[in-house]
């Protein structure tokens, strides 16, 4: 619920399986910030007052018939290849995908709710690269060589 709270949008892409899924790894376990967003999740027309608006932005943005992402990406004027679902042959490339699935969800949301807008197709795959290369290239180092990456 403090998500819920803090946020003035809590975004998802078509994540209600995903939330199911969470849930049922966490049997053993006491998930109560994954159960509160799966309730909310499913009644997410509904909005208290002083709590983010909920999006899911497969199925909560207007008129689009698709809940493809990559195809909800190019109405809304945003490019990536690497849109697909993060599972990588390397960990920097699942972060990359990771991150850019992130902002291409945060920024349809922000684009739905008239909170931010832009006229020329916006390249995530480049907004990524030019703020995380870096960052990016490490994380690969780290799995190869962990002792040798954290030495001074």
């Amino acid at each position: 619920m403090a998500s819920r709270r803090h946020a003035k949008v809590l975004a998802g892409h078509d994540i209600a399986a995903d939330l199911t899924a969470l849930m049922a790894f966490g049997v053993d376990r006491r998930l109560p910030g994954v159960d509160s967003i799966r309730q909310q999740w499913t009644a997410r027309q509904a909005r208290e007052r002083g709590t983010a608006k909920v999006i899911d932005t497969a199925h909560d943005i207007g008129e689009l018939a698709v809940t493809d992402l990559a195809a909800v990406c190019e109405h809304a004027a945003l490019k990536a290849a690497t849109l697909a679902s993060p599972e990588g042959p390397s960990l920097a490339v699942t972060v990359r995908q990771a991150i850019v699935r992130t902002l291409a969800i945060a920024l349809v949301a922000a684009r739905a709710t008239g909170r931010y807008d832009w006229t020329s197709p916006v390249d995530l795959d480049e907004l990524v690269a030019d703020a995380a290369w870096d960052h990016l290239d490490q994380l690969d180092r780290l799995v190869e060589k962990p002792t040798d990456a954290l030495a001074p």
